[in-house]
């Protein structure tokens, strides 16, 4: 992940980290941040609780300081480390890298279920009135998804799998929407095959993995299209072929995670040119005025052998 302004550049690595610990457990994992920038930096380190917004969009939101005693207790547990010392603060130089560590210390009274976190390291240069973390530009985030106790079954459903019925050409988009309805999160993985009216292959589509947290929802994409599904209401799987006339019709095979469940769905679309349109209309067109110029001298004629 990277963040840039003009004061200051930095990346960190990796953007996510994902933690299953069955407690009383002595957890860490390894995060690298760098300042790309050719200043020095000093960053602040921030814990804040996040939830995935509902609407399916994927994004998340902080969720304040308004915290249960788990969420708290699980979350006092988290520190940073730059190597033996707990840090609430770290300094970069210009170009500088440093690897820190993330550990907790898990109560065997925790709770079963996922607890999400964000450690934001956020420039020390802000104003107090600037660092409402939501809002601040100079800072860079990872993501801590700390799931305890042993996994429960995943579950879920699609709650839609749709696509425009007529379509003039392509690019197909097709609308996939996915709800977890277990108890840790899930990252769908699949794909959607398109077949003609006889049953030929003619593309495939892969489903670009993605977290859906516990109660959320979220439209996936595609890998290609992943960076463009801003300009839409909502995240598209697109089958990028252009030339298309027919009927067609797409299968999804989706797995919530690696141990399932599977599910299948399909759908219909059907393809009409505008050319085609167009010709077909000039035809008719035409050809009604045949018919009446045809239905009109046939009248005259009739009335003529009446007189």
């Amino acid at each position: 992940m990277h963040a840039q302004s003009p004061d200051f550049s930095l990346s960190i690595d990796p953007p996510v980290l994902q933690i299953t610990a069955e407690p009383p457990a002595d957890v860490e994992a390894k995060i690298n941040i760098r300042n790309n920038s050719d200043k020095a930096v000093d960053l602040d380190i921030l814990i804040k609780m996040f939830k995935q917004v509902s609407g399916g969009s994927g994004m998340v939101e902080f969720t304040g300081d308004a915290l249960n005693d788990e969420q708290k207790a699980i979350k006092d547990t988290i520190k940073v480390y730059d190597g033996e010392l707990v840090v609430t603060k770290v300094g970069l130089s210009a170009q500088e890298a440093k690897d820190l560590t993330i550990k907790l210390n898990l109560d065997k009274n925790v709770p079963r279920g996922d607890y999400y976190f964000s450690l934001i390291f956020l420039s020390s240069s802000l104003q107090d009135d600037q660092k409402e973390v939501s809002k601040a530009l100079g800072g860079i985030t990872t993501n801590l998804i700390v799931s305890i106790g042993k996994p429960g079954p995943d579950s879920g459903q699609i709650s839609e799998f749709s696509v425009p019925f007529f379509l003039a050409s392509g690019p197909v988009p097709f609308t996939l929407l996915v709800q977890n309805n277990g108890e840790n999160y899930i990252t769908p993985s699949g794909s959607i095959t398109i077949t003609d009216i006889f049953g030929r292959h003619l593309g495939k589509v892969d489903i670009l993995p993605q977290h859906i947290l516990v109660g959320g929802r979220r439209y996936l994409t595609d890998p290609k299209s992943a960076s463009i599904n801003g300009q839409n209401d909502h995240n598209l799987v697109v089958w990028p072929e252009k030339f298309l006339s027919g009927l067609y019709s797409a299968e999804l095979n989706l797995k919530l995670s690696d141990k399932g469940p599977s599910f299948k769905r399909s759908v219909m679309f059907l393809s009409v040119p505008l050319y085609l349109v167009f010709a077909i209309s000039l035809f008719t067109f035409v050809l009604l005025g045949i018919l009446i110029r045809i239905r009109s001298r046939i009248k005259k004629n009739s009335n003529k052998s009446r007189n």
